[in-house]
């Protein structure tokens, strides 16, 4: 059966077998449905800090700080330019505020600097145009040419290519086909040309330049120290040259490469790369190794092992050259060469007993005792290879990679270092020092664990793989249900069964929700903090996206509490909608309120604009559609006023709630604060337990004829009957033990006025006369006050 399997198979050539291998591959990275919230949320596990990759913080580093000076058309009219001072740096759209204006927020304005016209310090006087102040601000700053020289040599100027348009953070200004110098793997003073191919993210796929644009492609971040500039070697000079790397195996004459390197300098011209990224220290920390010192090292391809290396060059106190001790062979055999370029501070490298420290097993070389199973022993080693094992002083100390918050078993995205062009979902195993282990999950369970180091720029947070539109390998055995089904059988009743549960499945996730944040916002969000919300939320299940969506929509509120009362249940439930519980802080008091959310992914856009309605902002603010800036189908770009009185005067009548009708108050989470003076509780005091002698007493005078009652039977209770308990404060306890004894109790002293006036009246009622005399001579010197004419 299986030969007869084997030959009906069709025979595909091996280019075309290749071929259709990568499009089942494309097919399985769009068909994969994974989701990074719920992976996280099944597994039970955390994402490594954003944080914690530096290298991927400096991409979106906009350089951009509050305080800055720049040029910026006026409001009244735009073709005169002032002074704007940075008030509120959030990305390209940031708040300004004129150069000498007075220092309020009501003289504030929010601008695009991509697309507002805004210049640099300086680009007035390039032009020919006159730096013109607002009437209002001439009369406040007085002479206007000495304000200006003031600014300019105090203020600090915003960097001219944040405005230039081509792109507002380093990821975005890096192009395709630009050129950069590379450095070799194996001289660091030969550098070669090479062409971005593809910018993902800052993460670039280059490819050296040769005469037939045969040599393989490759994977660097911008902030690798082998990038350079194009033209950085011929400044530097001796000993930097610019060569071809030695393994270009290529028939090509001189004068070919030659012609490469004219073309890739008219190249350079034409699209050149900014140097403003290229940060190089040309002070490379000193080393002390000299050749022929034994290390250990990682290997430098899969990186899952440890080997003995030797140091077999060195150039100067910058540079040094490691190279494995992979195979001990006595017959002069050529083998590949397994090298790491290093520096002082090289990541994959360690002193000799490194990884019996840590309890990692290093490796042997082939050839040494391949019969012997005796583990790998240093001494030995050094004893018969005759060489000295590099000293401690020789390896810097490195940060601990657990006390940056990277531990066990976190999630995050890592490159397959045997194909960098697939990037993996990946689970931290543990951390050795500087050394992070990761397994790809891509793989099986039992394969070997990789390592990087820290501040490795082949891993990276969760999303972004995402956030860069780049296919992420889901795990190996992660399946997201989908309607397709199995035609092999062909069963009927099981293709309905599969594509009712993939409609059941798509119908409970919810697409990405975006924030519009240029859109109106109302009266009740503030439009600075709606600026500093992610693009988008999801995808994901519909309630943990629109759960998620509407606290943050509660965070960016003027007033929280009075968002989360606007948006509350205040009715029956509609058909598909269920009852999140929300919460709110504001003015030191939390607040929760019950919510309704919608339960299937048809619902959401409905029920995002209903929650538009309640809050009164622009029914696009936030929803499945995504809104470019200016292109806002209600055209919310208008004044305030003009979009209120024409939008929600003709949709006000469409809110669930009825015109006139009170919100419904929140519920306030835990007790409410006690003002004054705090009670103090003594015990608890059975009533019944201890009577006063005098209401005994009373009730024996009171009794009379038949109906009199024996004292002993009113202080008697029945069993059956509970006893009632009251609370005592500690003075009403002392007042009924001490009733017998102390028949006048001691009262709360009188505040001075009060007892002044009550000695004033009983002395008047002593003496009537004297208070008669009073009156009169009051009268009399009243009288007295006023000349008579």
């Amino acid at each position: 059966m299986s030969e007869e399997k084997e030959a009906s198979d069709p025979v595909l050539p091996v280019e075309e077998a290749s071929e259709s291998n990568d499009a089942s591959e494309k097919d399985d990275r769009k068909d994969t449905g994974f989701t990074w919230q719920d992976y996280l949320e099944v597994t039970n596990s955390q994402e490594v800090p954003h944080p914690f990759f530096q290298h991927v913080e400096a991409g979106l580093d906009t350089e951009l700080e509050n305080g800055m000076i720049l040029e910026v058309p006026r409001k009244d009219d735009p073709s005169l330019y002032w002074l704007a001072k940075v008030v509120l740096a959030c990305g390209p759209f940031s708040r300004l505020r004129y150069s000498g204006d007075v220092e309020d927020q009501t003289a504030d304005f929010w601008c695009d600097l991509t697309n507002s016209n805004a210049q640099p310090i300086g680009w007035c006087d390039q032009e020919g145009k006159v730096l013109t102040p607002p009437e209002s601000i001439a009369k406040l700053i007085g002479d206007v040419q000495s304000h200006i020289e003031e600014v300019k040599k105090t203020a600090k100027p915003v960097p001219p290519h944040l405005l230039s348009g081509e792109g507002f953070v380093p990821t975005e200004r890096i192009k395709a086909g630009m050129k950069v110098e590379v450095q070799d793997v194996v001289n660091p003073y030969s550098l070669w040309i090479a062409t971005i191919i593809e910018n993902v993210g800052g993460r670039l796929l280059l490819r050296y330049d040769t005469p037939d644009s045969s040599s393989p492609e490759f994977w660097l971040y911008f902030t690798s120290s082998r990038i350079y500039p194009m033209g950085w070697c011929s400044e530097k000079g001796d000993p930097w040259v610019l060569r071809r790397p030695a393994h270009f195996q290529s028939c090509h004459g001189k004068e070919e490469w030659e012609a490469v390197i004219e073309m890739a300098k008219e190249d350079a011209r034409r699209t050149p790369l900014p140097t403003d990224f290229f940060k190089h220290s040309d002070e490379i920390l000193p080393h002390s190794f000299m050749m022929g010192m034994k290390v250990e090292a990682l290997h430098p391809i899969d990186r899952t092992q440890i080997f003995p290396a030797t140091v077999m060059e060195v150039w100067g106190d910058a540079y040094f050259l490691v190279e494995l001790d992979f195979k001990i062979s006595s017959h002069g055999e050529e083998e590949p060469r397994l090298t790491w370029l290093c520096t002082s501070n090289h990541p994959y490298i360690f002193p000799t007993g490194w990884a019996n420290k840590h309890g990692i097993k290093i490796s042997k070389p082939i050839g040494w005792k391949d019969n012997v199973e005796d583990e790998f022993h240093w001494d030995e080693y050094l004893q018969q290879t005759s060489a000295v094992a590099a000293p401690e002083k020789c390896f810097p100390q490195k940060p601990c990679a657990k006390y940056n918050g990277i531990l066990a078993h976190m999630k995050l995205e890592a490159a397959n270092p045997l194909d960098q062009s697939e990037i993996c979902v990946s689970t931290v195993g543990r951390t050795t020092g500087h050394i992070v282990w990761i397994h790809l999950e891509r793989n099986e369970s039992d394969h070997p664990r990789h390592a990087v180091s820290y501040d490795s720029t082949d891993i990276f947070p969760v999303g972004w793989c995402d956030s860069n539109s780049y296919p992420l390998k889901p795990p190996l055995y992660y399946q997201m249900p989908s309607s397709s089904s199995n035609s092999v059988l062909g069963d009927e009743s099981n293709d309905k069964k599969d594509t009712d549960s993939g409609q059941r499945m798509s119908k409970l996730w919810c697409p990405k929700i975006y924030f519009n944040h240029r859109c109106f916002s109302g009266p009740f969000l503030s439009k600075c903090k709606l600026a500093g919300l992610p693009q988008a939320v999801g995808p994901g299940p519909v309630r943990l996206v629109m759960r998620e969506v509407l606290s943050m929509l509660i965070s960016v509120a003027y007033k929280s509490s009075r968002v989360l009362k606007e948006i509350q249940c205040d009715g029956d439930l509609k058909p598909g909608e269920h009852v999140e519980v929300l919460k709110a802080k504001f003015n030191q008091t939390n607040y929760r309120a019950r919510v309704a959310v919608v339960n299937s992914s048809d619902q959401v856009a409905e029920f995002c604009q209903d929650i538009c309605l309640r809050l009164k902002v622009c029914p696009y603010l936030f929803g499945p559609t995504r809104v470019e800036a200016g292109r806002c189908p209600e055209k919310c770009n208008i004044s305030k006023t003009k979009f209120t009185s024409q939008y929600w005067s003709n949709r006000q009548k469409k809110s669930n709630r009825p015109a006139g009708d009170p919100l419904p108050e929140l519920e306030i989470v835990g007790p409410k604060k006690r003002r004054g003076r705090k009670r103090r509780f003594s015990s608890i005091k059975t009533r019944n337990s201890a009577p006063n002698a005098n209401s005994i007493q009373g009730a024996e005078s009171d009794a009379s004829g038949d109906d009199a009652v024996e004292p002993s039977s009113q202080s008697s209770v029945p069993e059956s009957t509970p006893r009632r308990r009251e609370i005592v404060t500690r003075g009403a306890k002392q007042a009924l033990n001490s009733s017998t004894n102390a028949p006048a109790t001691r009262q709360r002293p009188e505040r001075r006025g009060v007892k002044r006036q009550r000695e004033t009246e009983s002395t008047d009622q002593k003496s009537p006369n004297k208070m008669t005399l009073k009156h009169i001579s009051t009268k009399q010197k009243t009288v007295n006050q006023f000349p008579s004419y």
